[in-house]
């Protein structure tokens, strides 16, 4: 019987600028759309905003990763462990030792540069592990969403589902599952033109991979 092989690279190719909001998954997100992409990470990415956690190692809070040698889309990664809600702005942002759920201006200023770059495409990771399910509302996406346009000029969103992970209770899974089917559900009935600015959004089934992949 032939061995199985499993060594595959896949690349992108895309005109749009892309942003990638959420936690440290959404950071790992950024890092395979930037080798997809085929940027450099050494030469093309500006980190802003990074902090450490017990070792040297720099976890990557605000970066913006553009080609240094040609004309090129712009990708962008924003980690943030609440919502980008009015109520979220200006309180403590992300570190290691602190569960901040704020975000600042000044951080979108910095990610559209001084050109003032807008995003075309948002790639949302929705917190979930820094924040409990219950936390988790169609009042909050919707203004997540509605910023984002306002602050970054996003017109299309693409929301990742929720898989299980490891900060995440096993005790959870009935009520998890529940809550995908929300997210599914706001996102199918969603109508353009019902948040301001947001011309589709769509959902990529990160939890129903995870699950067959894993199960």
């Amino acid at each position: 019987m032939a061995s199985l092989t499993t060594d595959f690279t896949t690349s992108i190719s895309t005109n749009l600028n892309v942003l990638v909001l959420g936690d440290s998954l959404g950071v790992q997100f950024y890092n395979m759309l930037v080798a997809g992409m085929g940027f450099s990470p050494a030469q093309d990415k500006e980190v802003f905003q990074s902090f450490q956690c017990f070792t040297e190692q720099k976890h990557v809070a605000l970066a913006l990763t553009t080609s240094k040698n040609k004309t090129k889309n712009r990708l962008a990664t924003w980690r943030i462990y609440g919502f980008l809600t009015h109520r979220n702005e200006n309180e403590t942002l992300p570190s290691c030792m602190t569960e901040g759920i704020g975000w600042t201006r000044e951080q979108a200023a910095q990610l559209r540069g001084e050109t003032n770059e807008t995003y075309d495409t948002m790639f949302f990771r929705i917190p979930y592990g820094h924040l409990a399910l219950s936390d988790i509302t169609k009042q909050d996406l919707w203004e997540t969403l509605r910023l984002a346009h306002e602050l970054m000029g996003v017109r299309t969103v693409i929301i990742a589902t929720l898989p299980l992970i490891n900060n995440v209770s096993p005790e959870l899974e009935p009520t998890w599952e529940a809550k995908n089917e929300e997210l599914r559900t706001w996102i199918y009935e969603y109508e353009t033109g019902s948040i301001p600015g947001i011309d589709a959004i769509v959902y990529i089934d990160f939890a129903q991979l995870m699950n067959e992949m894993v199960w």
